[in-house]
């Protein structure tokens, strides 16, 4: 019978590098102080994602009531469809492609209208 390693001691190939990719860290908060206590124990979390620890300062004494991870990485600043320019986080078109498409949209309701108009249909 062959018993099976553990994933921290078990190594695929000699490459360092997937070895090391493998490993979670886990992070603790910031002691609580006064008669609170923090509502979030532990946190595990990649090497490239850094915790944000959200903390309450009360007159009893601070906690921590919530985390959020980040990753360390920066993403990729993506392009406009239509122009090329620099998007924010989140959009899928710059302020003057959307302005355009809501241009077109509306021409094009209100020429569907007038046809309705012309026609006498509903």
């Amino acid at each position: 019978m062959i018993f099976l390693k553990p994933i921290g001691k078990r190594r695929p190939n000699n490459d360092r590098r997937s070895y090391d990719r493998e490993r979670r860290i886990v992070a603790y908060p910031p002691t609580s102080t006064g008669t609170n206590y923090n509502l979030v124990e532990e946190v595990e979390h990649d090497p490239t994602e850094k915790v944000i620890w959200k903390i309450i300062h009360s007159p009893d004494g601070d906690f921590v009531y919530d985390y959020e991870l980040k990753s360390d990485r920066r993403k990729r600043r993506k392009r406009c469809p239509g122009c090329e320019n620099f998007l924010e986080l989140g959009q899928r078109k710059c302020l003057k492609c959307q302005a355009e498409t809501r241009k077109a949209r509306n021409r094009r309701y209100y020429d569907l209208l007038k046809a309705r108009i012309k026609t006498g249909s509903p």
